[in-house]
């Protein structure tokens, strides 16, 4: 008997570590926690991934893919990944020589480019994987250079963004920590974006420099744009507590302004929500293994996603969280007041 395909975004604090599983095809998109990930699949005698996407080199993204290169108990397909030149960190350097090296001996494949147009080469069985970015001109110039609006792109902007469909129907965007320039690309080339799910670009954060007065203004101007482009019914934001200020106030705000009834979740409690760490069991978490479970730091804790066509919304359980913002948050940012 099939089962449903789902896909699960896992709190593994500041960084993004998403499992996708769709009938015999299991995909990773990104990893930055690799014990809690190999956990979860040998506890569900999942052996074998199909395929890892890295949207991009920043290290919040792929702490955990070393290690999953080198155990003994994971057997990986196909690797694609960005290049990127502008990247010179040590965990990029090790990830690159890991790669050439299982490769060479034949324990997995690797692909050094994705983006726009290579669908085809994605496996899937019932859950269309969308590749919408980045777009072929902007690999062509790679990180570092120029966008055909003449803006330059970094490795940011250059992030896979990947558009997931059940029965014909688009569930959730996984943009990685796409940027405004990278956003306006899309736009440029007509890219639809609509979804009922969206996880956050960049985990909330700032999106450029500057002083704090633009950088506030410009996250504004992204959340604003971004929730034109994909009207989501449910954001999801996965941080890390007490990490870069995240979701950032006026993030949440654009989004609650944007569309009131936009349900808003994230993965670990925001200080700007709750000052101090709770003293009394949390209670309202799912079985998935989750981070910020030690430490009392959840709030919505890694979540599970059933894909049921048009109505993978309205079968995800919104109770128990809403329940537990309501009654243990003192001051959560995606209920205030945006009067």
């Amino acid at each position: 008997m099939k089962t449903q395909p789902k896909l699960i975004v896992f709190d593994v604090g500041h960084g993004s570590c998403v499992f996708l599983q769709d009938e015999s095809v299991t995909t990773i998109i990104d990893c930055k926690e690799s014990a809690l990930l190999i956990d979860f699949l040998l506890s569900q005698n999942i052996t074998v991934i199909s395929q890892v996407i890295i949207s991009h080199a920043d290290a919040d993204h792929i702490d955990g893919i070393l290690a999953l290169i080198q155990s003994d108990y994971i057997q990986l397909g196909t690797v694609f990944v960005n290049a990127d030149a502008s990247k010179d960190s040590a965990t990029w350097k090790d990830l690159r020589l890991a790669l050439q090296d299982a490769s060479g001996r034949g324990k997995l494949r690797v692909r050094t480019e994705i983006g726009d147009g290579m669908a085809d080469q994605l496996r899937y069985q019932t859950v269309r994987i969308e590749v919408v970015a980045p777009g072929i001109a902007s690999r062509l110039a790679g990180p570092g250079g120029r966008t055909p609006q003449e803006a330059r792109a970094t490795s940011n902007a250059m992030s896979v963004v990947l558009r997931l469909h059940h029965e014909d129907h688009p569930v959730i965007l996984i943009p990685g920590d796409i940027d405004s320039v990278g956003l306006e690309d899309l736009v440029a080339r007509g890219k639809q974006l609509r979804c009922d799910i969206l996880l956050f670009p960049h985990h909330g954060g700032h999106i450029s420099h500057g002083n704090d007065a633009a950088r506030e203004r410009n996250n504004s101007r992204f959340a604003r744009r971004i929730m034109e482009q994909v009207d989501p019914r449910l954001v999801l934001f996965s941080i890390g507590r007490g990490r870069f200020s995240t979701p950032r106030p006026e993030i949440i705000r654009e989004i609650r302004t944007r569309a009131a009834d936009c349900r808003i979740c994230c993965t670990q409690l925001s200080e700007h929500c709750q000052k101090v760490i709770l003293d009394h069991p949390v209670l309202h978490l799912t079985d998935l293994p989750a981070l910020g479970r030690i430490g009392k730091r959840c709030c919505g804790g890694s979540l599970e996603i059933i894909f049921a066509g048009r109505n993978t919304f309205a079968q995800l359980d919104h109770i128990r969280h809403l329940e537990f913002v309501k009654n243990s948050v003192s001051r959560p940012l995606c209920k205030e007041s945006i009067t």
